[in-house]
């Protein structure tokens, strides 16, 4: 479903960004582009990042309703934060002098217009899909597939890695008092 949601936003925002770029009389060229396609993953990144908060306050028990407006509200600042350093690293591209300058209009605006466009949408068009299209239970996962063994084997590989690099380190200080103190 977050996948889903994710696919809903991603023609709301590229069609509004192409709506900025045509009242900016911009054209569609190998530039702006660049630049809608930097933009696309940059939202997917937001959509992303409410979208996972969201499902994970479901998890914990909430409605879809409610949990869309606390998790939103709580990760409202990470979000207008990325908004904001993104914008402001590429929009004064779009002042630059010169020959380059002119290219370069195309692609710090249209950046600019897309994550505008994107915070948007992540704060309000995909809260509201989430309530409403998220289901009310919390998934449960099957702790006998084949990728849960992994990632389980995984996770007690690192767990024992703290170990074994204990035991490397001891190793090599033992080795180094061993060279400097000759027998």
């Amino acid at each position: 479903r977050s996948t889903f949601i994710t696919a809903i936003s991603l023609p709301i925002a590229l069609i509004s960004a192409f709506i900025l770029m045509y009242v900016a009389n911009f054209s569609l060229n190998v530039i702006s582009l660049l630049a809608l396609s930097l933009a696309v993953g940059l939202l997917v990144d937001d959509a992303i990042v409410v979208t996972e908060n969201i499902y994970r306050k479901i998890e914990e028990g909430m409605t879809p309703k409610q949990a869309s407006i606390e998790a939103t509200n709580e990760i409202l600042l990470a979000v207008i934060a990325i908004t904001l350093v993104v914008i402001s690293v590429f929009t004064p591209v779009a002042f630059m002098k010169g020959t380059v300058g002119e290219f370069m209009k195309q692609f710090g605006l249209t950046l600019s217009f897309a994550m505008i466009v994107s915070f948007v949408v992540a704060i309000t068009i995909i809260p509201v899909l989430c309530a409403y299209l998220s289901g009310t239970k919390a998934v449960e996962q099957n702790k006998d597939s084949i990728i849960e063994k992994i990632l389980q084997s995984f996770n007690n590989f690192q767990n024992n890695s703290d170990a074994i690099l204990l035991m490397n380190q001891i190793y090599w200080c033992i080795r180094i008092f061993d060279i400097a103190s000759p027998s």
